[in-house]
């Protein structure tokens, strides 16, 4: 935007955003015209072609390079001009952008970074994407139930075993689809039998899910044996 400065990097991972992301790269030739521009569409573009749980800055799969991106910038300079320290405060702070591989030919993005806390569940787009389709899986499940009659216990008033068993099913079943294509490693669906629905009128069914991990850093060590 107007006010971006590489140099003194806005703290966006402070925002409690998790539904916004920053996108500051931009291509050169763009940039040198419209130094406020940033390539929303490239980044938009990555999103919508890579599965919910993929990071968007996966190098074999997201090489961006083509089109008017030829030389990745920030703010009409090119990134190659920008030292490390300030590329790295940049990354820290949760901005995304454009960057280069030594070694690799093409454009890539940096990461996937939301506007929360690094420590956060909601960290990442992708964490993001793939939570969000989770909760639509199991709302389009169970919406038939909307108003539907619930059995108790008589004497407790607690959910029968009968009915935490066919919600728990039911939400299961709705997010079969997830673990099938890899988007998830584990989930798990858990109804509460003694939440007390005769006085709240509403049910809950909890669930939880464990997303697929992402290869951020690698490292390799490499050194020499003395063979004598």
């Amino acid at each position: 935007g107007k006010g971006f400065d590489y140099a003194t990097p806005v703290d966006f991972t402070a925002k409690n955003a998790k539904n916004v992301s920053v996108m500051v790269g931009q291509s050169l030739s763009i940039g040198t015209a419209h130094s406020t521009y940033a390539a929303i569409g490239t980044l938009l573009g990555a999103v919508s072609k890579a599965p919910v749980n993929v990071n968007i800055a996966w190098v074999a799969q997201y090489n961006l390079l083509g089109g008017s991106l030829a030389v990745p910038a920030l703010k009409g300079v090119s990134v190659k001009t920008i030292s490390d320290s300030d590329l790295e405060a940049l990354s820290t702070n949760g901005a995304i952008m454009l960057m280069t591989h030594v070694g690799m030919s093409g454009i890539y993005l940096n990461d996937s970074y939301t506007c929360t806390d690094a420590t956060s569940d909601y960290a990442y787009i992708e964490n993001n994407r793939t939570i969000d389709k989770a909760v639509r899986l199991i709302r389009t499940a169970l919406l038939p139930r909307l108003n539907s009659p619930v059995m108790v216990d008589p004497d407790s008033g607690q959910l029968s075993p009968e009915v935490v068993k066919s919600y728990e099913a039911e939400g299961r079943r709705a997010l079969e689809e997830t673990l099938k294509n890899r988007e998830v490693s584990s989930i798990d669906i858990l109804v509460d039998p003694e939440q007390d629905i005769l006085s709240t009128s509403e049910l809950q069914v909890q669930f939880a899910i464990v997303p697929t991990g992402t290869a951020r850093k690698i490292s390799v060590t490499i050194g020499f044996s003395n063979p004598f």
